[in-house]
């Protein structure tokens, strides 16, 4: 599993990381936590597409309510058994920051 928030996920290296795993099928969950900004940053204002599940090209992606634990954690045996069988997938788990870092 690799973490990562979601102004990580606009970094070069990740699209770099997503294509070399998409290649090698690496049995990988990329789990982006779309707290809506990027440090100090509105989604909107840093990202063209802020789906971030959608963002993988070859890779597919889910979406899942991060404050639902019981979606989290189905979502997340989705993603194991998936990555074990065909290689990487992207869980976007959207939720709200409600204090700054």
């Amino acid at each position: 599993m690799v973490f990562m928030g979601d102004g990580a996920f606009n970094q070069g290296q990740v699209a770099e990381s997503l294509n070399m795993a998409a290649l090698w099928k690496l049995p990988a969950i990329y789990v982006v936590e779309n707290n809506k900004y990027g440090m100090h940053t509105d989604i909107k204002t840093a990202s063209a597409n802020w789906k971030y599940y959608t963002r993988g090209d070859v890779i597919p992606g889910i979406q899942v309510a991060g404050h639902d634990f019981m979606e989290v954690k189905a979502a997340t045996e989705f993603a194991k058994k998936y990555a074990l069988a065909k290689g990487p997938i992207i869980m976007e788990v959207e939720t709200y920051r409600y204090h700054d870092h």
